[in-house]
């Protein structure tokens, strides 16, 4: 699958910050093959005129499960995406299915620097 690129899940990580409260903090986790493009449907179009920021399509294999308000990071330019719906029971792919893939709405997300 040539068309895939490395892509890591971002994880929220909250510590102490040594005065009583807490920090929340984001590390690179598991890495995952899938790709990211930019949706040009006519609806996305649409939408984009309406206020909305642009939407992406993430690919997966059908073995990757990607949640709602999950943070991944594209590994070649670190550009960080916020998953904006399923991919784990929505798009499961029927058996017969040359290509198991699933399929997910990003939009770019800034994250503050990760800390090692």
């Amino acid at each position: 699958q040539d068309i895939f690129e490395p892509l890591i899940f971002v994880n929220k990580v909250i510590i102490p910050d040594g005065m009583g409260g807490t920090e929340t903090i984001w590390k690179d986790g598991a890495e995952f093959q899938g790709s990211i493009t930019l949706d040009n449907s006519i609806e996305a179009k649409v939408a984009e005129q309406q206020g909305v920021t642009n939407v992406y399509t993430v690919t997966t294999g059908n073995n990757v499960f990607l949640e709602f308000n999950d943070i991944i990071k594209r590994k070649a330019d670190q550009q960080t995406f916020k998953i904006k719906s399923l991919n784990n029971t929505e798009n499961i792919p029927p058996e017969f299915a040359v290509l198991k893939l699933r399929y997910a709405t990003a939009e770019l997300h800034n994250l503050p620097p990760l800390k090692e």
